[in-house]
């Protein structure tokens, strides 16, 4: 059986950083599936703090700032790729498809280990609250793109069509997880469903 690989896929820009951390910090001690160190959430929660403060200090021209803002930026990832680590541990437990969901709920994404997964959607902390963004991987030919997600347990909800491939979903529960799918639509008709991808809001 193919080992599945848990990626961490996150944001280059800090400030992306910062809220995609926030939202793995989020998924890991809301969700009854995992129970992390806490040492370890404690340090994620203090890099990102320090991260910030950087920022602040960047904005305001300080001696020396720009050099602080990177150092504690690669704090945050080294505290995120511990988790990472954690959470692969938990994914070595399960088979195939629940190994992927378990990280998928944790807010990270999944690779194989011949390199990233194709073909499948990703979904990340979208730029408000209550919200995500959901990517699939963009059709050969001219398409739009159908949306739907539903709640735990619920019904699928259809989001407006799209000429990108890629939706932000506004109005999420806090804590709650979701599902998400999408399908290309060409002249030729709507291909199939890609399958969900599942993530949980901060």
């Amino acid at each position: 059986m193919k080992r599945v690989r848990v990626a961490l896929n996150a944001p280059r820009r800090v400030h992306d950083l910062c809220v995609f951390a926030k939202a793995v910090a989020a998924h890991l001690s809301g969700d009854p599936l995992f129970s992390p160190p806490a040492s370890q959430l404690a340090a994620l929660d203090a890099s990102v703090a320090a991260l910030e403060a950087a920022l602040v200090a960047v904005e305001t021209r300080r001696v020396g700032a720009a050099a602080a803002r990177k150092a504690r930026q690669r704090d945050v990832l080294s505290a995120l790729q511990r988790l990472q680590a954690y959470v692969q541990s938990l994914a070595d437990t399960r088979p195939g498809d629940e190994a992927a969901m378990v990280a998928r709920r944790a807010g990270m994404a999944v690779k194989d280990a011949k390199g990233p997964q194709r073909g499948g959607l990703t979904v990340k902390p979208g730029r408000s609250p209550g919200s995500a963004h959901a990517y699939a991987p963009a059709a050969k030919t001219r398409a739009a793109y159908e949306w739907q997600y539903a709640p735990e347990g619920g019904a699928w909800i259809s989001l407006p069509f799209t000429v990108r491939a890629d939706v932000e979903i506004a109005g999420l529960a806090p804590g709650t997880l979701y599902s998400v799918r999408a399908r290309s639509v060409t002249t030729d008709g709507a291909c199939d469903w890609l399958p969900p991808a599942t993530f949980r809001v901060g």
